[in-house]
């Protein structure tokens, strides 16, 4: 070889780098000026090397179109996202925060007719691609169960039979459930009412115009946990109106226990609940974490009943 000549090399060895579908990447080379230099164990040590090579050009392979179709999965979840809602009655302000591409936490809140409003938040067991397509699949049913169904009880036994139906496959292979906790509630400014169902999610709290705190406790087990779960609704009237806050475990991931953290956001509704919807909720944001990364997805909403 002219290359070899014009080098002085005078003992060669190669082996291909092969891709897992048998793609010829290139050749692991070694040379040396002394004839005849290499052994059947240097051959050896460089096959293992090339193998090496091909296996982590395949994983750096995987990982970019991972990326991509994590990107796309983000693309779908942000393009689904309902934007705030407002009108006399009530100002309806949601934030979503990913702590990866995409992740389990949705929402969704509909006019149910002039004087109703249905608020749903749930968050997926599990994170990344999997915890999304849940979240997504029962995304896909809500506006027509809020509106329609409308009922909280009647809206969470749905959703109940929707997840033992498309995932008891899955967990009969793994026995593993597939679950998500949820709130779901019905603003009724008529009634001055708040009907709601809290199927094992954080306590939702309610601020009123005097100040005093309200926790929204969980009356159920998650939804699809369990099988033959029976969902019970409690009821809040309020007076003049007020503030709601819905989020998902990620906010008061903070390093106390989960009532305190919940003390503390209550504390903090407290010292902000003259701000706008947007200013209150970055504000909330900042005093929980400050300048901390935040360790989960944090989604969360706020409804203010103006009446």
């Amino acid at each position: 070889m002219p290359a070899t000549q014009h080098l002085n090399i005078r003992s060669y060895l190669g082996v291909p780098i092969l891709l897992r579908d048998d793609t010829l990447f290139g050749t692991l080379c070694a040379v040396d000026t002394i004839p005849d230099v290499f052994k059947a164990e240097d051959l050896e040590v460089m096959v293992n090397l090339a193998r090496l090579l091909s296996y982590t050009l395949d994983l750096e392979l995987i990982v970019q179109q991972n990326q991509k179709e994590l990107q796309f999965a983000q693309a779908v979840q942000q393009g689904v996202l309902i934007p705030p809602l407002q009108d006399e009655q009530v100002v309806i302000e949601p934030i979503y925060i990913p702590s990866a591409e995409v992740g389990g936490d949705m929402y969704a809140f509909y006019p149910i007719d002039e004087h109703r409003y249905g608020v749903f938040i749930l968050d997926v067991m599990g994170k990344g691609v999997s915890a999304s397509m849940v979240s997504m699949s029962v995304f896909s049913l809500l506006q027509g169960l809020i509106t329609q169904v409308v009922d909280p009880v009647r809206v969470m036994e749905s959703l109940q039979q929707h997840m033992t139906q498309l995932y008891q496959r899955e967990q009969d292979h793994d026995g593993v459930p597939t679950y998500f906790t949820a709130i779901y509630l019905v603003v009724d400014t008529e009634n001055k009412s708040i009907e709601y169902v809290n199927a094992g999610h954080p306590a939702a709290l309610f601020l009123d115009r005097e100040g005093r705190a309200v926790q929204l406790d969980s009356t159920s087990t998650p939804v699809g946990m369990f099988a033959g779960v029976e969902f019970e609704k409690a009821t809040l009237f309020y007076e003049d109106g007020g503030r709601l806050l819905l989020y998902t475990d990620g906010l008061v991931e903070i390093g106390q226990s989960m009532k305190q953290a919940i003390l503390t956001v209550q504390d903090l509704m407290r010292a902000h609940h003259g701000l706008a919807a947007r200013p209150f909720m970055e504000q909330l944001l900042g005093g929980l974490f400050g300048e901390m990364a935040m360790p989960d997805d944090v989604c969360m909403l706020t409804v203010d009943i103006l009446q």
